[in-house]
């Protein structure tokens, strides 16, 4: 079974690539902006894929309209974002 993160929850800000994206389409945005552009956007709801809960969440990302669907382990929290990126400079 698998374990839930703990820092994943409706309301949290999170960290994600714009390849990541699941719903909607991409692929007109990537071309633009490039797939290893990082998005940041506050959780709104959670989306389960059959029997796998919480697999999807729904992320509201400022300057989007409408919220975007991401796979849950594609997600960063903020602070997983920036010791992340410490430790590559």
């Amino acid at each position: 079974m698998q374990q839930l993160r703990t820092d994943i929850e409706t309301n949290s800000a999170q960290v994600f690539r714009l390849k990541d994206v699941f719903f909607p389409e991409t692929d007109d945005l990537i071309s633009r902006a490039g797939p290893e552009l990082q998005m940041r956007g506050r959780i709104i709801d959670f989306s389960d894929s059959g029997d796998r809960k919480r697999q999807y969440a729904i992320i509201e990302v400022e300057g989007i309209e409408g919220p975007v669907v991401v796979p849950v382990d594609k997600l960063k929290s903020l602070s997983e974002n920036i010791e992340l990126e410490a430790q590559h400079v």
